[in-house]
């Protein structure tokens, strides 16, 4: 008997939503300096708009960079 490792193809979570994130979907890979490995779920690849947060608050905080 085979081993079903349920459909085809597999497809990364993201770690926000916990949805699939398939080719067609617009994604981010974001790694965490706490995470760097993925082990703990915060780092992977996430959907453009779950990860807006983090990218708002990194642009924010580039911009008080700037002078």
């Amino acid at each position: 008997m085979a081993f079903d490792l349920g459909p085809e193809p597999h497809h990364p979570a993201c770690p926000s939503c916990k949805r699939p994130v398939t080719d067609d979907d617009a994604a981010t890979r974001l790694v965490f300096r706490e995470d760097q490995s993925g082990w703990l779920g915060f780092s992977g690849l996430w959907h453009d708009l779950c990860s807006r947060p983090y990218w708002e608050k990194a642009a924010r905080i580039m911009g008080r960079l700037d002078g």
